[in-house]
């Protein structure tokens, strides 16, 4: 069973928004997914906390570059716009950390803790929140702000949680939610 948490009695300094790109989409097996990461971005909006968003620049793995930068979802990128505190962040690797200047941000925000949502928990999320762990910062997150595939890592370094803010699910999600 699953500690319950509320992101605002937390104090939770910074929050990251991984890869949230159409072009992934087609991969999200959470119908939720994007109604919950609205509403944690609506919480950071309101309490002024810190959003770093990530997007995979490119794939080097294919034998020409295929560019996916500026492709945020739109539902995600207009609650962006509301965030006083916002840093997007374009990365070549899985990894938020790797080559990004990211731990500088989170020394300047002062941040200790971070939340993380997005895609993949089995690529993206997953290597972010080992370098973070690795770093020293708590990590927090949830399945229901992540999707992909259940990865154990998580539940031995003992970071998922129920976040409160995503315990009812009582909205159906927009339909223009997911246009790019």
């Amino acid at each position: 069973m699953l500690v319950e948490i509320d992101i605002t009695q937390e104090k939770i300094p910074a929050v990251f928004l991984i890869d949230m790109q159409s072009v992934f989409l087609g991969k999200v097996t959470n119908p939720y997914l994007l109604l919950n990461q609205i509403r944690i971005l609506r919480l950071c909006a309101k309490n002024d906390i810190p959003v770093v968003a990530f997007e995979f620049e490119f794939d080097t793995a294919l034998p020409r570059r295929v560019y996916y930068q500026h492709t945020i979802v739109k539902g995600l990128l207009l609650e962006l716009l509301d965030i006083q505190r916002l840093a997007i962040i374009f990365k070549a690797d899985p990894d938020g950390f790797y080559k990004t200047g990211l731990n500088d941000i989170l020394l300047a925000l002062g941040t200790k803790t971070i939340l993380l949502m997005g895609l993949a928990s089995d690529a993206c999320v997953w290597f972010t929140a080992e370098s973070a762990r690795n770093a020293g910062y708590k990590v927090i997150t949830s399945w229901d702000v992540m999707d992909g595939r259940r990865v154990p890592w998580y539940e031995q370094q003992e970071i998922l949680y129920n976040l409160k803010q995503c315990r009812r699910i009582d909205q159906q999600l927009p339909s223009n939610i997911l246009a790019p």
